[in-house]
């Protein structure tokens, strides 16, 4: 057996970065799990600087817009 070529690491090692900055603020303990939410928000602030004029749509402003509109008729 030989050393393992860089091109055999690179998914081993992608799908542990994927998992650590998922999930490695509920698994690991608190400096660790610290600095994966940390990576994660910095990687989110990045993404959102990339496109700045888009904004998610909130799957409840249709319901949010319902329930204000049945109140105002209600109080009238």
């Amino acid at each position: 057996m030989g050393l393992m070529r860089i091109q055999d690491l690179i998914v081993p090692i992608l799908l542990l970065s994927i998992v650590y900055i998922g999930f490695g603020d509920r698994i690991l303990p608190e400096p660790l799990g610290g600095l994966s939410t940390a990576t994660r928000e910095g990687m989110n602030d990045v993404i959102r600087g990339t496109f700045p004029g888009f904004s998610p749509l909130n799957p409840h402003d249709r319901t949010e817009e319902a329930i204000e509109k049945l109140d105002k008729t209600k109080t009238k």
